[in-house]
């Protein structure tokens, strides 16, 4: 039997050896398994719900300090909602428009005037309620101006509207007048033309028409004027009998 002298000094018998000899022929290891790792648990619900406490006040410390730093330079306005954004993309066609991320949930969208960051930062739930609340009140400011500006809009055009239908009123008073003076002057010379034509059909001594106020020929003129519309003068037979009996009454009367 063979010997060998372990660490300790002692002897170790050759049948020690014999598993080992064995292991080396059939080409197995002989050292012993590793030991498995211990893995590595889920965290539980509670340690969960810590962890995404503290990622959000983290994120909302994020977010009040850029608050803070835009509003100690100068008053907020609508162009500081792009400092929530992460630009990621500026349009080629439109170099005013801007492709961004909410530093707070991560959300994309465009915008070209800022309106719509804005309206997300309003409505986004991981972003402070001081922040939410200061471009809340800057919109409000901003839709009260645009509202005032329609309404002013409006106005303007209704008045502009009442001008537009008085001045036509006018102008189609003024135009009848006008209208009215052609016809009334027209009216006046043909008038004119069928006395003097009547003078010259029955030669009658102009002078007549030189007589005084009470003269006979401004009388029948004015007769003729008051007379009801659809006058018709008398005929000869009316002339040289009625009426020449009725003149000749009245003219003894006046003697």
């Amino acid at each position: 039997m063979m010997c060998a002298a372990d660490d300790e000094g002692g002897l170790l018998e050759s049948s020690d050896f014999d598993g080992v000899d064995a292991a080396l022929a059939d080409g197995t290891d002989a050292r012993p398994a590793a030991v498995p790792l211990p893995q590595r648990q889920p965290p539980t619900l509670l340690e969960a719900s810590a962890r995404a406490q503290r990622d959000v006040g983290v994120l909302h410390t994020k977010m009040l300090a850029i608050h803070a730093e835009i509003v100690a330079v100068a008053p907020l306005v609508a162009m500081d909602a792009k400092e929530f954004f992460r630009i990621v993309e500026h349009k080629e066609d439109n170099k005013h428009q801007r492709r961004g991320a909410c530093k707070a949930c991560g959300k994309e969208l465009c915008s070209t005037a800022s309106s719509r960051f804005v309206a997300h930062i309003i409505k986004c739930p991981l972003i402070p309620f001081e922040v939410t609340q200061a471009f809340k009140a800057l919109k409000k400011i901003s839709d009260d101006k645009a509202s005032g500006k329609r309404e002013a809009g409006l106005r303007a055009e209704e008045e502009v509207a009442q001008f537009a239908k008085k001045h036509a009123a006018e102008q189609s008073v003024l135009k009848q007048s006008g209208i009215k003076a052609c016809l009334v002057g027209a009216e006046k010379a043909w008038a004119d033309r069928c006395i003097a034509e009547f003078f010259y059909a029955n030669a009658i001594p102009f002078s007549v028409a030189n007589s005084d106020a009470g003269g006979l020929y401004k009388r029948m003129i004015t007769a003729i004027k008051a007379t009801p519309a659809g006058y018709k003068p008398p005929n000869h037979q009316r002339i040289s009998n009625e009426l020449l009996d009725e003149c000749y009454n009245l003219s003894l009367i006046h003697i």
